[in-house]
């Protein structure tokens, strides 16, 4: 809800283990948000939309610049009924930024987004959710970055992120499904520092450090604790030397410290790790066609996974475990991007990720956090673009993931294969794009089943399967002047399907939009 798509410029994601510049949370890799386009044709941007479930929303995008300085704000209103009981959403979001850059490189940007929501929890088919929960979030960031002296810059990132949270019963709730209130109030501050070395020929060297404070004081959380933080601090160096002949090797280590405290004078905890990677690539007419890379990532149990203790709507009660241990994983991965041909983009890559102590809520009386055995996963991604014209397009990518557990328990929500096809064609009459996602079929623990056995403390459900699906989808869209008109059908075959058991996805549903650009 707080993501300010409408500012978007592009997405660059990396999902290899990333824990050797980023630190906790990024084993899996990281995803960036690359905002404040300040395109001089796109000052002022009005959207106005709607479609299937009386959904309603529209956003207001602006900025100007007068010299060094650029200010933009974004706002964006949504609403709608929902497909199902309960499944309604309202969001109200407004994100402002201020930017500042001159002729000697330098820039700053200070930026807010406040983001407001109302939604439904319609919980499964068979037994409907009278749960709703509303949020305030606040992203508070600022940055800067300056060049110091030939080839040596320093950029410096600090951020605020604030979260209010209340879990709450809908209007009409029978007295049986009564839940209550349940609040949240979560924290985050955190600080950034980077040097950029590119003086040496060959060479070039970052390193930096970054730490971060968070607090969550949940009513969700066993009542012994109060309001338990971490604090979080790493160091790293990352380096790229050019070998020669389009060769090149890059190399990082960091080392993280996070320190969690429960309070009320329990025992605090502490995690330490050293993330290393090595990588080596080969360059043709200047792009990255070949790459081998080693990594190393890791991540510290949450606080949730680590205190948590509550009753769910369907009467399991989920506690946290103080004594889990972070999680590990090794990958290799060796890629290639087809470098010669303009119209025609493709590229392969196959992995192996070998994870340890994966933290994961099992079935048992409690339902209780705990680490798994280990985990590999073997995989291979493939991707294309082929636009043989100015008007025509065909991209699609293809997913293979072989992921088992090393102490034979079943993976779950996992399927072996995903895949996307696209097709775009321009034309003076409309711009069409057909689309179709598809995935194969998953296995599930029926957790709502009563045909289950107990041994020891853990229960043990009957696995089930969700069947393989695609679902296309079409955008018609057309360009008048400075207005454009979208249409857009998603599930266009009005397939039935769901994502979790007993928990029933959307069919065929609409959406137009207006947009006028001044």
């Amino acid at each position: 809800n707080s993501l300010p798509l409408e500012s978007i410029q592009r997405i660059e994601v990396d999902n290899s283990p990333a824990s050797a510049q980023y630190g906790h949370n990024s084993m899996g890799g990281v995803i960036n948000l690359i905002t404040d386009y300040n395109g001089e044709d796109q000052s002022t941007k009005i959207k106005l939309g709607g479609g299937t479930f009386t959904t309603a929303q529209t956003s207001l995008t602006h900025h100007v610049q007068k010299g060094n300085w650029t200010l933009g704000v974004n706002g964006m209103a949504r609403t709608s009924e929902g497909h199902r009981f309960n499944a309604d959403d309202q969001t109200n979001r407004i994100r402002s930024y201020l930017k500042y850059a001159d002729q000697k490189g330098r820039t700053y940007r200070l930026s807010h987004i406040l983001s407001y929501s109302d939604n439904g929890h319609p919980g499964f088919a068979s037994t409907p959710s009278y749960r709703r929960s509303e949020r305030t979030s606040h992203y508070l960031q600022g940055h800067g970055f300056y060049p110091i002296g030939a080839g040596v810059s320093m950029s410096h990132s600090l951020f605020l992120n604030k979260f209010d949270t209340r879990y709450y019963d809908k209007d009409g709730v029978p007295y049986e499904k009564t839940v209550g209130e349940r609040l949240y109030d979560d924290i985050t501050v955190g600080l950034r520092s980077e040097m950029l070395i590119t003086r040496w020929e060959r060479w070039i060297v970052m390193a930096g450090t970054d730490l971060d404070w968070s607090r969550s004081k949940v009513t969700v959380f066993n009542p012994i604790y109060d309001s338990p933080s971490q604090f979080s601090l790493g160091s790293f160096i990352q380096s790229k030397y050019s070998i020669g002949n389009g060769w090149s090797m890059g190399s990082g280590l960091r080392y993280d410290i996070r320190k969690v405290n429960p309070s009320n004078n329990f025992k605090k905890r502490e995690y330490t790790n050293w993330s290393p990677k090595i990588n080596l690539m080969y360059a043709m007419e200047g792009k990255r066609a070949f790459t081998l890379a080693y990594s190393e990532g890791f991540r510290a149990p949450s606080l949730s996974e680590l205190y948590l203790k509550h009753t769910s709507s369907y009467g399991l009660t989920q506690q946290g475990n103080p004594n889990v241990l972070p999680e590990r994983v090794r990958a290799v991965e060796l890629s290639y991007e087809h470098p010669h041909s303009e119209s025609l983009f493709w590229s392969i890559a196959t992995f192996v990720n070998k994870y340890e102590n994966m933290i994961d809520f099992v079935y048992s009386l409690p339902i209780k956090a705990v680490n798994r055995e280990g985990i590999t996963g073997k995989g291979l991604e493939y991707q294309f673009n082929w636009t043989p014209t100015e008007s025509f397009s065909f991209s699609g990518h293809y997913e293979y993931l072989d992921m088992k557990d090393r102490g034979g328990d079943p993976i779950l929500y996992r399927s072996k294969h995903k895949g996307q096809i696209s097709m775009s064609l321009k034309s003076n009459l409309a711009d069409i794009r057909f689309s179709t996602r598809i995935w194969s079929d998953q296995q599930y623990d029926d957790f709502l089943s009563h045909d289950y056995v107990v041994v020891g403390d853990k229960i043990i459900f009957p696995l089930e399967t969700l069947p393989a699906q695609a679902i296309p989808e079409m955008i018609v869209s057309k360009q008048i002047k400075s207005y454009k008109v979208s249409f857009k059908i998603s599930n266009l075959l009005d397939t039935k399907y769901a994502l979790i058991q007993d928990y029933p996805m959307p069919g065929r549903t609409w959406h137009m939009t207006l947009t006028k650009s001044l």
